[in-house]
């Protein structure tokens, strides 16, 4: 089986799993699903984007498409024209927004996301930076912090790295001598699997009240049980799959091991806090990260960043 074709087939992979953690009848989202992408053949991003856009729709919980592909037409056209963001990449980045929408003022947050795209190289990290309700000098102040902790670790400046700190920035985890320590357990306890692990890593210590091997022994369960089904993947895309699989499938472990754990009540790879202004934020998405495996991304949408040699990347990263 071709490189190409095995992406397609984990990329379809992270899709369902994706899905299937949506509360509902899965026939109903699966349908809904079909329905979305149909629609979005007029809209010229890659597939990849497409199937991005289509999930993150879904997963929103809007029953109808059609009123929302109006302002997702116009989303696109934006970023296009006023953003200078590629149109391959532009109806993932125009979902992602539509799903930022201020519903008590009916805006979108592209003043946020301005702000994030000039701060940051990366137009994916700073639409996620940008549908997170906290405000941009503290978001900022502590996306800083995390690249800084990255960068004395040894990471090189990278998409990889970006990602990793925008995604603990959004999430309740502080910079500390416990954050630094717990992300080195995970860095090596899945670098011999993926040549770029921080993202994963980043993900991974979202994870409340489990330990960090009882999160990587998390991990090996759920290959166990993907390698069952997917058995064209090899170990590196399963790891990746189980890094997605056991994100959100965490709110059911932490009931059992601490009932008082502030956790949503929904499977959804969500984790949605009250802010101090009123309102809720989203603090993880259901389609990041990046994976990166055998020195190429395997992303569950691998049109955020196409695949490429792992030393654009810079191959290391240490936590002494």
């Amino acid at each position: 089986m071709s490189e190409i074709r095995t992406q397609e087939v984990s990329q379809l992979w992270g899709v369902a799993i994706g899905l299937a953690k949506l509360q509902g009848d899965q026939n109903r989202i699966r349908d809904q699903f079909q329905q979305v992408m149909e629609s979005l053949k007029g809209f010229d991003s890659d597939l990849d984007r497409k199937m991005m856009a289509a999930e993150i729709i879904v997963a929103s919980g809007n029953s109808s498409f059609q009123s929302l592909e109006q302002d997702l037409a116009m989303l696109d056209k934006q970023l296009r024209t006023e953003y200078n963001v590629p149109q391959s990449q532009s109806i993932g980045l125009a979902a992602t927004l539509l799903y930022g929408k201020n519903r008590d003022t009916d805006t979108y947050p592209m003043d946020r996301f301005r702000h994030f795209q000039i701060m940051i190289d990366s137009p994916e990290v700073a639409a996620m930076l940008a549908i997170s309700n906290v405000d941009t000098d503290t978001l900022s102040t502590k996306f800083h912090d995390f690249e800084a902790l990255f960068e004395d670790g040894g990471f090189t400046k990278s998409d990889d790295r970006d990602i990793a700190a925008a995604y603990l920035a959004i999430s309740p985890v502080v910079r500390d001598d416990e954050t630094r320590s717990k992300i080195s357990i995970f860095v090596d306890g899945i670098r011999g699997d993926l040549a770029f692990p921080l993202v994963p890593a980043a993900i991974l210590m979202t994870i409340p009240d489990l330990e960090p091997h009882e999160i990587l022994d998390l991990i090996e369960k759920a290959v166990s049980v993907l390698g069952q089904y997917a058995k064209v993947l090899g170990r590196s895309e399963l790891v990746s799959l189980a890094v997605r699989m056991i994100h959100g499938v965490n709110n059911e472990l932490v009931k059992q091991v601490n009932p008082q754990a502030k956790i949503t009540n929904t499977p959804i790879q969500f984790t949605q806090q009250p802010y101090m202004y009123g309102g809720y934020y989203p603090m993880i998405w259901w389609y990041y990260p990046i994976i990166i495996a055998h020195y190429n991304h395997y992303a569950i949408y691998r049109g955020y960043s196409n695949p490429q040699a792992g030393h654009s990347h810079g191959i290391g990263g240490f936590f002494g």
